[in-house]
């Protein structure tokens, strides 16, 4: 499958604010934003397992945005969130890349990709290594 890679040219490697937010009553922790982006993790699907810790990562924009090539998406089509499960280690900074989902503004899934087998990889070789810090961090704060 088709890594995350593609992911990079989007705009969402902006500033991150280092602001720790969970409204009251939600699972999604906010563990960075800026003008651009929103990125949140949910704290009420964290699960660790023999391979480590499972996490599903929310990408909110504030534009939209195109959808990648691969996805199984409509040419032409947009989204304004990214669903992105993850296995994270914290401690040795690698991920596993496992699942992606884009939705439009309507909240209706337009893509998404499945990684098999995912594989380990060290946050400092993956396009999204700012955000898997901060989950970490957001997983030490919640107490995950």
């Amino acid at each position: 499958m088709r890594s995350l890679s593609c992911m990079a040219a989007l705009p969402f490697l902006a500033a991150i604010a280092n602001a720790q937010v969970k409204p009251p009553g939600a699972p999604w922790l906010v563990i960075g934003s800026s003008r651009q982006l929103r990125v949140s993790l949910d704290t009420a699907t964290i699960r660790r397992d023999t391979i480590g810790t499972r996490v599903w990562m929310r990408f909110d924009y504030t534009e939209p945005q195109p959808v990648p090539s691969g996805t199984g998406a409509r040419e032409g089509a947009s989204f304004v969130r990214t669903d992105v499960q993850q296995y994270l280690d914290c401690a040795s900074q690698r991920v596993r890349d496992i699942e992606l989902q884009l939705f439009d503004a309507t909240g209706r899934q337009v893509g998404d990709t499945t990684w098999q087998p995912p594989r380990w990889l060290l946050f400092s070789r993956h396009p999204l290594d700012k955000y898997f810090r901060l989950a970490c961090d957001g997983l030490r704060a919640s107490g995950k």
